[in-house]
């Protein structure tokens, strides 16, 4: 987290939020369900990238220059780090898909989704989601 330059683990939804509206997408909406929080993103032209070049952003995060790009690859690095079991982002230029194990480039999505997906605990996830911190903090 402090390598991403954030103060707590949950603050990689800031940082997806900052890439919606550096992109200048015109909508974002938020989903939080048990073990998985969705953010869609209304369509912007410059995020129309290949799943290779989302990959490679990943990868090299550190030579990035400041925008929109670096702001979500700061956040799906920083999610990466957080716990998070499988990270995709789908898009229709290409998707990416990030585990624990890999990274890897799929077919193109409809629309523009990143989906964040924690291990499922069936202790944690009778009693609501596992992504009570992210919520907290999306709410303030």
């Amino acid at each position: 987290m402090k390598a991403a330059g954030l103060a707590e683990p949950t603050h990689y939804v800031l940082k997806i939020v900052q890439a919606a509206v550096a992109a200048g997408s015109p909508s974002l909406s938020v989903r939080m369900e048990r073990d998985t929080l969705l953010f869609v993103f209304g369509p912007a032209e410059c995020l129309f990238l290949s799943g290779d070049d989302y990959a490679r952003s990943l990868l090299t995060l550190a030579s990035l220059p400041q925008g929109w790009l670096r702001h979500l690859a700061v956040g799906i690095n920083a999610a990466a780090g957080a716990g998070i079991a499988e990270i995709s982002w789908k898009t229709p230029g290409g998707s990416i898909v990030l585990t624990g194990e890999e990274l890897r480039v799929e077919e193109p999505g409809d629309g523009f989704e990143l989906r964040f997906r924690k291990p499922r605990h069936l202790w944690r996830s009778l009693f609501g989601t596992q992504f009570a911190g992210e919520y907290v903090l999306m709410q303030t």
